[in-house]
């Protein structure tokens, strides 16, 4: 069961990375004018999105975890 959460939560982690590219979310956000209050555009967004994706995927991943082991007991 151990192993099947670590999997679980690298697997979140692993396809988070795949989907989410924060530079091109950057890159699209600065040429369709969008900012965040306090951020300056460009690698700095991407930074900044790269890091709130991480915490963000915690949570989720955690989650994920409890469901599918909940299923098993």
């Amino acid at each position: 069961m151990i192993a099947y959460a670590a999997l679980i939560i690298f697997f979140t982690y692993f396809y988070t990375s795949i989907v989410f590219n924060p530079r091109d979310i950057a890159d699209n956000m600065q040429r369709y004018g969008g900012f965040v209050p306090g951020i300056r555009p460009g690698p700095q967004t991407a930074s900044f999105i790269d890091r709130c994706l991480t915490l963000i995927t915690l949570p989720g991943a955690i989650f994920l975890t409890i469901m599918a082991l909940r299923l098993i007991i």
